[in-house]
């Protein structure tokens, strides 16, 4: 379980996330769903503890120190991080090590993850000879590698075709058996069903209400944005 209590974060005068107070259940899958601006992705980074908060607080179920939080996550940036002029294989090992994980173990879960999105055939190709869907499927393998307790992932539909987003959704809700957290942050494409949440923030609030898909019992209203931004 995650809780977060009032958590604010500021740039300057700029309030990007706004007394945000919410708990999240172990093995829940949630989507933060909002406009460009509203905070999603400075959410996000603050529950990776990449960046740091101006108030409030943040609790999870274990005591972790930062270093030994980081290892148990994964988190997929929205701008990718991978490296055009070296082959997937030896990426994804240095992305592996970072996490904590042994050159053995890495090995058998880049096998395993590479397969499991149907690339394996191009563990040796370099990054810049992949399209961007596949690029994105390399740059999902990196954040899975690590197999983390905790997966938070910004805009992680970005350059998937249909076929590869069934494929990926299907990978995820596998995974959610084995006690899986999933955060992600992704609202041109995302699908909802019996077991997801959604967070929403931000003027896309309205538009769902007027839909009557707010009153869903996995839809959480809730505001990042400050109560001016919603005027206009």
């Amino acid at each position: 379980m995650i809780k977060v209590e009032n958590l604010t974060k500021k740039y300057g005068n700029n309030i990007a996330v706004d007394d945000v107070t919410i708990t999240i259940p172990d093995g829940a899958i949630y989507a933060i769903v909002g406009p460009n601006g509203a905070g999603k992705s400075t959410f996000l980074k603050i529950l990776c503890r990449i960046i740091d908060y101006d108030a409030g607080t943040i609790s999870f179920n274990e005591n972790f120190s930062v270093k030994e939080y980081r290892e148990t996550i994964g988190y997929l940036p929205e701008q990718r991080g991978l490296y055009g002029g070296i082959d997937i294989a030896t990426q994804l090992r240095y992305f592996a090590a970072i996490r904590g994980v042994s050159s053995k173990v890495s090995r058998q879960n880049i096998d395993f993850w590479l397969r499991k999105f149907e690339i394996g055939g191009w563990k040796y190709r370099k990054t810049n000879e992949l399209s961007k869907g596949m690029q994105q499927k390399v740059q999902i393998v990196s954040c899975l590698i690590s197999m983390p307790k905790l997966i938070f992932m910004d805009e992680p539909f970005s350059g998937i075709d249909p076929i590869n987003f069934k494929l990926f959704t299907e990978i995820i809700k596998e995974y959610q058996k084995d006690g899986l957290h999933s955060y992600n942050e992704d609202y041109d494409t995302m699908h909802f069903n019996s077991d997801e949440h959604v967070i929403l923030i931000g003027k896309v609030m309205g538009i769902l209400e007027e839909k009557d898909l707010a009153t869903d019992e996995h839809i959480e209203l809730y505001r990042v944005l400050h109560p001016e931004d919603e005027e206009d």
